[in-house]
């Protein structure tokens, strides 16, 4: 039994020796220094000028709301750019923007006729279909046998599946503005 506590206290100590080597990312000051600096971005934004009240809320809102995710992407890597820390970013930023695609849905639902709403929903359940298959693609395609192992093989799965979130809100803002012409 002393051999067992011996052996797991090592471990904790090795455990703490490597966790005070990796950088230290206060998240909360991060969202907050993104935050600070999104507001700026929206002062500049607003101080353009646009066609009408609706693409001027729909792009300011856009672009802040990506602004805010990209952003704070950039400020973690800036202080760690380890394996744990990228996935937890691109995690968080795959589920960000897919409250994005889901709050940008939502605004274009609501501007078409309800004729037109079926149209949308077909198309955006083709979307998640299409998405849950490039899914699986990657997740396959990055199995050992096909990269060599190693943790960035999940790193890019992840990634992958953010760029395929932060495409589908772009469409929809595109198609917002569109309309909004």
């Amino acid at each position: 039994m002393k051999h067992l506590l011996f052996i797991g206290l090592f471990f904790i100590s090795i455990i703490n020796i490597q966790a005070q080597d990796e950088p230290v990312i206060d998240l909360v000051k991060l969202q907050q220094e993104t935050k600070n600096a999104s507001i700026k971005f929206k002062q500049q934004l607003s101080a353009l000028e646009y066609n009408s009240d609706f693409e001027k809320s729909t792009t300011i809102s856009f672009r802040v709301d990506t602004f805010l995710i990209e952003d704070l992407i950039t400020r973690r890597m800036e202080i760690d750019f380890s394996i744990i820390s990228t996935t937890d970013a691109y995690v968080q930023a795959e589920n960000e923007y897919l409250k994005l695609v889901n709050k940008y849905y939502q605004i274009l639902y609501n501007k078409l006729s309800v004729e037109d709403r079926q149209s949308l929903q077909t198309a955006h359940e083709n979307w998640l279909m299409f998405k849950s298959a490039e899914n699986t693609l990657s997740e396959k395609l990055s199995q050992d046998q096909y990269t060599g192992g190693g943790a960035y093989a999940a790193v890019q799965v992840l990634y992958e599946n953010t760029v395929l979130n932060k495409s589908r809100v772009k469409a929809y803002y595109e198609k917002l503005i569109g309309i909004a012409m």
